[in-house]
């Protein structure tokens, strides 16, 4: 079946319209004005069934694997739903926001309508979805940001503090867990959600190109922001597998559709993260006696013993002889005293 480029109000620079299965913009610049604000169409790969161009509005279908690139250079911003299958990701540079609107590889056709909003974008700001990458033929740059220091789980700060201790965590026990390495979106440096940690885990499960030895963005201390770091282990896992020739290549360090084909044939089924250790009972360590104490239970004892060996050694003793009075009062008749004469007084 032919389809055509369908061309509305505010069109500044015709485009080719031919009958094809697939309609590609044949110039580097293609401007389109909405309400007097230019937008400017590019990409050297940028591909798309219909765009019909409106007052305030821009409606694109794209087939799947097909992506178109908006900039702006006031940093005017699109209202962009993300109908169907389509991915949209917005840049905020210094030279103006940049949309990417993409439908993924193997995902049926879709349509969605960009309109005019009336608010602008912040620099070094990221948004959306998806959009955008190595085949876009251009290069995101946003200033250069640290790693968002990690958030601590109860059961990591228990498991932690038993490090210290040298003692076994006693928190619950985690199931096993597996990591996919299907994204769906792109990731660039200064987006943060639950797909770059997922994207740290996987660059950490190898060698040449984990995000951080050791610290923030380390195995097992991942986040959820795309920085530096993150953007370097991205370049490493580009050139390992391909993906880019050479720093210069366009998409370098950016997740785009074909590192996100990658990932998804290295990481495809996922990997095991492997389930805490099971929580054991804390040893028991006696408490040492006291010495003292125990010194003069001892003593006591002996004490005790000696005065009972007393006793029974009294108690065999034969009970002494007892004297038996004489009847003039106990004193034997030779014991008695015999007076001395007395002298006469007369005579002689």
């Amino acid at each position: 079946m032919k389809t055509y480029l369908s061309l509305g109000l505010g069109l500044l620079m015709p485009f080719l319209a031919v009958a094809a299965d697939n309609v590609s913009l044949q110039i580097t610049d293609a401007k389109i004005e909405l309400n007097g604000v230019a937008f400017t169409v590019s990409g050297s790969e940028a591909t798309m069934d219909t765009l019909q161009v409106d007052t305030s509005s821009f409606s694109v279908r794209l087939d799947g694997g097909q992506i178109i690139e908006v900039t702006q250079a006031d940093k005017r911003k699109l209202d962009i739903p993300e109908v169907q299958s389509t991915a949209v990701g917005l840049k905020c540079l210094s030279t103006g926001s940049v949309y990417t609107i993409e439908n993924p590889t193997g995902a049926g056709s879709a349509t969605t309508t960009a309109t005019l909003s009336s608010d602008t974008c912040a620099t070094g700001g990221g948004g959306g979805g998806g959009g955008g990458g190595g085949g876009s033929g251009i290069a995101p740059t946003v200033p250069e940001q640290e790693e968002s220091p990690p958030t601590i789980t109860t059961e990591e700060a228990q498991t932690a503090a038993a490090a210290i201790l040298g003692k076994p965590p006693t928190g619950p026990v985690i199931p096993a867990q597996t990591v996919s390495g299907v994204f769906s979106r792109a990731l660039s440096r200064g987006i943060s959600n639950a797909d770059v940690k997922r994207l740290q885990v996987l660059l950490n499960s190898d060698a040449a190109t984990r995000v951080a030895e050791s610290g923030v963005g380390s195995s097992g201390n991942e986040t959820e922001f795309f920085g530096s770091l993150t953007e370097r282990a991205v370049q490493k896992f580009q050139m390992k597998y391909g993906v880019v020739a050479s720093a210069s290549d366009a998409g370098y360090g950016f997740v785009g559709p074909k590192t996100r084909t990658k990932l998804n044939e290295v990481f495809g089924g996922g990997i095991p993260i492997p389930a805490a250790p099971q929580a054991a009972a804390p040893a028991v360590t006696p408490t040492p006696p006291d010495t003292a104490s125990l010194q003069k239970q001892v003593a006591d004892l002996q004490a005790l013993l000696n005065t009972l060996m007393q006793q029974t050694e009294r108690a065999s003793q034969p009970a002494p002889a007892t004297a038996q009075p004489f009847s003039d009062g106990g004193v034997p008749e030779w014991m008695r005293l015999v007076p001395a004469p007395k002298p006469a007084t007369g005579g002689y």
